[in-house]
């Protein structure tokens, strides 16, 4: 008879209430950092995608009809062009006016202006969209 070995036996491991109690605390500590990490990304490149479709349809609004297309940007308030969640900066030939705007000008042969469009998300992270200005062309960067 060997009781006291087959007890030990049951015993070894863990019940179903203590691995529900350590997932448990495990997906509250997930939760706590995973914001602190800079998963934010998602929503700064949504914000490179909305702002790099409409600097390629003012393209080729440009070229399709034959004039010239001005896409302005407020850079005080990039809410109104973006949403809320980045930061805009422009660098290069843009025409910059006051009250924080920038002027992008795309002309019918499908040139632009040309500029360095910088996005900073909230919780950190940067996109660098480049707008070529012999061909319009929107490349976009990770820094």
């Amino acid at each position: 008879m060997n009781w006291p070995s087959d007890r030990r036996r049951r015993q070894a491991g863990f019940t179903l209430l203590e691995m529900l109690v350590v997932l448990l605390l495990l997906g509250i500590a997930t939760a706590l950092v995973a914001p602190r990490l800079g998963l934010g990304g998602a929503a700064l490149d949504g914000d490179v995608r909305t702002l790099s479709i409409a600097l390629s349809d003012a393209r080729d609004q440009a070229v399709r009809t034959g004039q010239s297309v001005i896409l302005t940007l407020d850079l005080a308030a990039p809410g109104a062009t973006l949403p809320a969640t980045a930061s805009l900066s422009i660098t290069g030939d843009a025409g910059l006016l006051e009250g924080g705007t920038a002027r992008l000008l795309f002309l019918p042969d499908g040139s632009s202006s040309g500029a360095e469009i910088r996005l900073r998300g909230k919780g950190g992270g940067e996109r660098v969209l480049h707008l070529d200005w012999l061909t319009g062309r929107v490349r976009h960067d990770t820094t």
